[in-house]
């Protein structure tokens, strides 16, 4: 129960009750009024007139002992007198007696009033006595019952108002005890956090009241400077090893980017002699100079083999350290990829015949040209496809798709049904110099740089290459690329 609607509940049950002990006295204050009206109104002036009707008898009576006969008109003043009386009695029993003897006091003057006139006048004059008496007990009685009314009404607003007092010390005191040690204890929960001290058991207990909520967030507070404060000491620990660590990890970085611009540089240097030697090597093996013995011409030919695969191995080299010096540029020009992809197919077309393999084009009909660098293009495709080729089993099948989809892209995809990869191995796969371990893999060499610096070109245009492969049923490597780059090739490469 919140404070709020306890304070709510105490003023609602004060109101009830001062609303209650003024009813009370609304109600007492009418019933007194008409006690007094009856009192000091009616029953005064019924019994006066009750009183002034018997006097106004007796002289009736007495002028007609002497023999005056008894006329309406000398009546008149009797009736009126009882009709008043009658009207002003304050019990049902005085008003109907009063109304017998009216009715019997106009009787006199019929024909036969002459008839026992004495009698009558006699037995007249005592009711009329006896109506005097009852309405003067009647307002003897009325004035009890005011008297009573007004000590209940005394009695019962002095309880109301003590139980009134009563409550609202009730009410005070319950609320300070809900109030008050809870914001004390909070109040010295918070001075101990200030101090420093931040092991202080805080019991915030059940329910939704503001006390509650105030000791849980006090709760909640101390465990988040606690932590706070863990996490300072934390870092000021770690801080000194991270400077003793951060000239390392620079000097580290300066060597990286060194042996990159280093590489970069020295392209032209690697590739001038390696030439050389493939140039020499192919025209030994070819016999241009006059015959050789076949051991030799072989020996060329391995030379010749061997140099090849150095020279691809220092290409991809060269061009992850290009990557990773930013040195690696972009020409845009309009690229036709189905073009880029025929052409690529022609290409490795020879070695999907010796695996025995089938190549498989599924190009759309309508596909616009993009923005890109056409020489690169042509690297991605064919990367990709020679890892198609490489890696799917004697008798299977590579796809090439190629179609533009509606949010500006265009996407081709080669599809094998080689051995597969799992989660783990395309994570490594796409990892420079990331080679996966199985049969087929150890029997194909290579660097592991294809796909990682196909990824990296394909970032450089702006699009993304998506990789999907499942074990024993295929690999499906898609690359999107934008039909118009935003960004320029400079900020490509950087």
């Amino acid at each position: 129960m919140t404070i709020r609607f306890k304070i709510l509940l105490a003023c609602f049950a004060l109101v009830a009750i001062t609303g209650s002990l003024g009813i009370f006295a609304w109600l007492q204050e009418r019933e007194l009024g008409a006690l007094a009206t009856g009192i000091y109104d009616n029953a005064v002036v019924g019994v006066s007139y009750a009183q002034k009707a018997h006097t106004d008898f007796v002289r009736l009576a007495s002028d007609a002992s002497i023999g005056n006969p008894v006329s309406r008109h000398a009546m008149e003043p009797v009736l009126e007198e009882l009709d008043v009386a009658r009207e002003r009695a304050i019990t049902p029993v005085g008003r109907a007696f009063a109304r017998q003897i009216r009715a019997d006091i106009a009787g006199l003057g019929a024909p036969n009033g002459a008839v026992n006139l004495n009698a009558r006048l006699e037995r007249l004059d005592a009711e009329l006595g006896d109506l005097a008496a009852k309405f003067t007990a009647d307002s003897f009685i009325y004035r009890v019952k005011t008297d009573r009314a007004i000590t209940r009404t005394t009695f019962w607003t002095k309880v109301a108002v003590g139980a009134a007092i009563l409550f609202a010390l009730i009410c005070a005191f319950l609320l300070e005890e809900a109030i008050v040690p809870p914001i004390r204890r909070a109040v010295t929960i918070a001075s101990s956090v200030a101090a420093g001290e931040l092991n202080n058991e805080i019991r915030a207990g059940k329910g939704r009241s503001e006390t509650t909520r105030l000791l849980g967030a006090l709760a909640e507070m101390q465990h988040s400077v606690a932590e706070s404060v863990k996490r300072a000491e934390a870092v000021r620990i770690s801080e000194a090893a991270r400077m003793a660590a951060e000239y390392d990890s620079d000097a580290a970085h300066r060597a990286n980017k060194a042996k990159s611009e280093f590489l970069a540089t020295m392209s032209h240097e690697l590739r001038t002699p390696l030439n050389a030697i493939l140039g020499f090597s192919e025209l030994i093996h070819a016999q241009m100079l006059g015959p050789l013995p076949a051991a030799y011409a072989g020996y060329a030919g391995d030379i010749h083999t061997s140099g090849r695969h150095l020279l691809d191995l220092i290409n991809d080299i060269l061009d992850l350290s290009k990557l990773e010096a930013g040195k690696f540029e972009i020409h845009d020009e309009a690229v036709d990829l189905k073009a880029v992809l025929s052409d690529c197919l022609l290409l490795m077309r020879g070695q999907a015949e010796k695996s025995l393999l089938v190549l498989i084009e599924q190009f759309a009909p309508h596909v616009p040209l993009i923005r890109a660098d056409g020489r690169h293009m042509k690297q991605i495709a064919l990367n990709l496809l020679s890892n198609a080729i490489k890696f799917t089993p004697r008798g299977g099948e590579v796809t090439v798709a190629l179609h533009a989809s509606r949010t500006g892209l265009v996407e081709f995809a080669i599809t094998d049904s080689g051995i597969g990869m799992t989660p783990a191995e395309i994570e490594v796969a796409l990892m420079p110099f990331g080679q996966i371990d199985s049969k087929i893999a150890r029997r194909h060499q290579g660097t592991g740089l294809g796909l990682s610096i196909t990824r990296a070109l394909v970032e450089m245009h702006g699009g993304k290459l998506r990789l999907e492969s499942e074990p024993g049923v295929g690999t499906t490597v898609s690359v999107a690329i934008p039909v118009a780059r935003a960004a320029s090739a400079t900020q490509a490469a950087a």
